[in-house]
């Protein structure tokens, strides 16, 4: 008998175990048994995009959101989807409805066991014109780097769900959102932007993006130069983080490290590399092929401190080259280079040349400016759309695509807008300092007085890096 009862006691238990209320253990190491995580349970369900009727042989992929009781957002949660009349229309495992003849249905779509409900008329046309649009947004707030599919419903005058139609996708502020052709919206920096789409008519939805905890962008490569001051290797390349140091003709003074103080530079940045304009050529420093090459739709972005120190005494100096991205002379032309003009009125001229000519952008020397770049949303063959900012030192922004003219033209940048072929070599590679402006020479002299110095460089693959944090380093 107590083997007996003892059998029973077994029984029950492993029952108990089968049932829909069952916890399953998990056995650690040593033989621990371990409890699960208890993660909280769905409590609403909701679909989207709410769609009253369909033309017959019109379909809509609708998606579904579950909540817990606080309202959060739960992911990896199994949904069952279900039409109550499949003669008149029909839904996939994933959502995907497809209207097949005049009547009206419910789309169900269950989360452990939590119901929404869509009541879906199907009607005998879905030709028409557009009479509005919907937008509608996986999530109304993304961190930076993240993606989400916006959704266009069109509809015409009766309400009926419009289908083979296209639409233009457009970001109102690309610098916090951009989106694709296909309605993919990517965050940028922290910001709101409205995505529209058009067709005849338009119809748009807003767009939060948040920065990464802690405020800052991560990035892949930053230098500020902080290891000390002098020209030893270990000073010029910031503790090698740049990895090759390229001096044409070398002289002591050309690549130099010193104190950013009075030079208007950010307070948490205390050193700059300083690039003396003397002797036939001058120097700088690279990183070459540090980080991987953007993928299809991937980005790059830049940023540095720069300012320009060329008496005005000097004269009206032609624009030097400069080729930041180049890990060798002449092997990226074109790809992007800027050049630095000076004058006796105490400006200076900054070109940015691309394959579609040079776009110039006049701003005042003996000041410290942010100068942010972009080379985004690769295609497959390697190309980017170029984008350019720049900050004074206070940081209020002074320059843009839109500011930035075509020479001997009204035509901005933007408005050209063009493609920029990218090697896999030149995306990866920075250079630092000048690779020897063309009659820049002239300007050296025994007198340490033709300077540029440059501070606050980084890099990074998810969106615009802005500001300079105290002791940002990758």
């Amino acid at each position: 008998m107590r083997v007996s009862s003892l059998l029973t006691v077994v029984l029950v238990a492993l029952s108990a175990c089968s049932s829909e209320g069952r916890v399953n253990f998990s056995t650690g190491p040593g033989g621990d048994t371990t409890l699960p995580n208890n993660p909280a349970p769905v409590a609403t369900v909701t679909i989207a995009p709410q769609t009253p009727s369909l033309g017959t042989g019109a379909s809509v992929q609708l998606s579904a959101t579950m909540r817990d009781a606080s309202g959060a957002v739960l992911t990896n949660r199994d949904v069952t989807w279900n039409s109550t009349s499949a003669a008149v229309a029909s839904v996939s495992s994933t959502g995907m409805v497809n209207a097949l003849t005049a009547g009206s249905t419910n789309i169900r779509a269950t989360s452990e066991g939590v119901t929404a409900t869509m009541p879906l008329t199907v009607t005998t046309s879905s030709s028409g014109s557009v009479a509005s649009i919907t937008v509608s947004l996986g999530a109304a707030s993304i961190g930076v780097g993240a993606a989400v599919q916006a959704t266009a419903t069109l509809r015409d005058a009766a309400g009926n769900v419009l289908t083979g139609r296209t639409v233009t996708w457009a970001s109102s502020n690309t610098n916090a959102a951009t989106v694709s052709s296909s309605g993919v919206v990517t965050g940028v920096a922290a910001g709101t932007a409205q995505i529209t789409a058009t067709n005849t008519v338009s119809g748009s939805a807003n767009v939060t993006v948040t920065a990464p905890s802690g405020g800052a962008v991560p990035l892949v490569f930053a230098s500020d130069f902080s290891t000390g001051m002098g020209n030893t290797q270990a000073a010029v390349t910031d503790a090698s983080k740049p990895i090759h140091w390229n001096d044409w003709h070398p002289d002591a003074d050309q690549l130099y490290v010193v104190s950013a103080a009075g030079l208007g530079f950010p307070a948490g940045i205390n050193n700059v590399l300083r690039t003396r304009y003397m002797g036939y050529n001058s120097a700088d420093v690279k990183t070459l092929s540090q980080w991987p090459e953007p993928v299809t739709g991937g980005s790059m972005y830049f940023r540095i401190y720069y300012r320009l120190d060329i008496p005005n005494s000097y004269g009206n100096l032609p624009s030097g080259g400069h080729h930041p991205i180049e890990p060798m002379p002449g092997a990226c032309p074109f790809q992007w280079e800027y050049r630095i003009g000076t004058y006796t009125d105490g400006t200076m001229d900054w070109k940015v040349s691309l394959p579609t000519g040079d776009y110039v952008q006049r701003l005042n020397k003996f000041q410290t400016y942010r100068f942010e770049w972009a080379f985004k949303n690769r295609t497959s063959t390697g190309a980017y759309k170029f984008e350019i900012r720049v900050y004074d030192a206070s940081g209020t922004q002074v320059a843009s695509n839109s500011t930035f003219h075509r020479m001997n033209s009204t035509i901005t940048l933007g408005q050209d807008n063009p493609d920029v072929p990218m090697g896999s070599d030149c995306i990866r590679s920075l250079t630092i300092g000048s690779n020897g402006p063309t009659g820049w020479e002239t300007v050296g002299t025994t007198a340490a007085d033709a300077f540029s110095y440059h501070s606050g460089v980084a890099m990074s693959p998810v969106g615009w890096i802005g500001a300079y944090v105290a002791g940002e380093h990758p």
